[in-house]
């Protein structure tokens, strides 16, 4: 792992992948960002900042640790997870994805994760009824009829615990299907 106190920011023009198995690790005092003009790939990232991480590209990570702190997806950015073998490693009230996550999930495996929105978080527990790419994301406030219709023109699939909301859009755009997801009311 390599650790990063300051800000990462891609230089203008840059858009692909770093490659490796290595993981950049934000462990400063003050909140960090990572800042690009283009959607880009990590081998991984991970938090250990309780000011917080804010990403304002979509980045696609193998291996995400969320230690402690919160990283927050901006302009309806999406932290991904798309490979097969990518990796959640901790995870709690302290520390969670704020916006969307889009995580892999082969057919018929259970896996458990925190995604939240303004300070909170819900468990979302997926149980995959197709393998492929699952992407969540929590409302803790009530949504009006309007917000709710708006949300699913973007993520058909909203579920609704005890007013809270999560967003689901399974692997296949054409037929999308939140029959697999289990949300849960914060714990």
């Amino acid at each position: 792992d390599m650790s990063v106190i300051g800000n990462m920011i891609y230089a203008d023009g840059y858009t692909g992948s770093c490659t490796g198995n290595g993981r950049i690790v934000f462990a400063g005092t003050t909140p960090q960002v990572i800042e690009s003009k283009a959607d880009f790939t990590l081998p991984g990232i991970g938090i250990k900042n309780a000011k917080g991480l804010t990403i304002n590209h979509n980045l696609a990570v193998n291996k995400l640790l969320l230690s402690n702190g919160v990283i927050t997806m901006a302009n309806e950015t999406v932290l991904s997870l798309p490979d097969r073998t990518a990796v959640i490693e901790s995870g709690s009230e302290y520390s969670f994805v704020d916006g969307y996550l889009a995580r892999y999930a082969a057919s018929g495996v259970s896996t458990k994760y925190y995604v939240g929105n303004k300070g909170r978080r819900g468990l979302t527990e997926l149980t995959a009824t197709d393998g492929g790419l699952w992407t969540v994301r929590y409302y803790n406030e009530g949504l009006t009829t309007a917000q709710v219709d708006q949300i699913k023109s973007n993520l058909p699939a909203v579920q609704s615990v005890g007013g809270e909301h999560w967003t689901v859009q399974g692997p296949s755009a054409s037929d999308p299907d939140d029959r697999g997801c289990r949300c849960r009311r914060r714990c």
